[in-house]
C-alpha cells in the first residue's frame, strides 16, 4: 500500500511561495516511504526514538490544543537532526552501488569488510556551513567512507571544528 502522507500547512507562516513548494513535492512521500526510512535508521544500534516534550503554557497562548517539541539536542552527539538524512542519502547511494533494496541491508552490514570491499573507496560531498555537512561528514565516516565538506568563505569557525570532528 502506498498511501500519502496528510500535510497539514502552518497557518501563522503561509507564504505562497511555501505553499508552492510543498505542494510541488508532495506526491513524492508516502507513509511506505516513511516506514522504509524509519526501518533503516533503527537498524544502526545507538538510533534512539526522539523525546517528545509538551509545551502547554505555549499551547495555551497560543489558543491550540497542544504543542510538542521534538529535541534532537542528542541525536548521536551531533546535537541536530540532519544526521538522518546523511545517513540515509549515503547508506541508499551505497545499497545502489551494490545493486539491492535498502530494507534488505542493516548499517552493519553497510559499514562491513565485504561492503567496502565490493564499492570501494567513496568520498561524500556537500556545500554547507551547518548541521547538514556535519551529517553527512558524520554518515560517512561511521560507514567507513569519506567526506568533503565545501563551506562558503566567511563561515564560522566553531562551525567548522564541528564539522571535522
Amino acid at each position: 500500500m502506498n498511501e500519502k502522507l496528510r500535510w497539514v500547512y502552518n497557518q501563522h507562516y503561509l507564504e505562497q511561495d511555501n505553499v508552492k513548494q510543498a505542494t510541488a513535492i508532495l506526491p513524492y512521500f508516502s507513509l511506505d516511504q516513511v516506514k522504509r526510512v524509519s526501518q533503516f535508521q533503527r537498524t544502526y544500534d545507538q538510533f534512539e526514538k526522539t523525546p517528545l516534550h509538551q509545551l502547554d503554557a505555549l499551547a495555551s497562548c497560543m489558543d491550540v490544543e497542544k504543542i510538542f517539541v521534538k529535541d534532537e539536542s542528542y541525536r548521536f552527539g551531533l546535537n541536530a537532526f540532519k544526521v538522518l538524512g546523511g545517513i540515509y542519502a549515503i547508506a541508499q547511494y551505497v545499497a545502489n552501488k551494490l545493486g539491492r533494496n535498502i530494507e534488505e541491508l542493516s548499517f552493519d552490514q553497510l559499514k562491513s569488510p565485504e561492503v567496502r570491499a565490493q564499492v570501494g573507496n567513496l568520498t561524500f560531498i556537500s556545500t554547507t556551513d551547518g548541521n547538514h555537512g556535519r551529517g553527512v561528514a558524520w554518515a560517512a565516516r561511521e560507514l567507513g567512507f569519506q567526506a568533503r565538506i565545501y563551506m562558503p568563505a566567511g563561515s564560522a569557525a566553531e562551525r567548522l571544528q564541528h564539522i571535522k570532528k
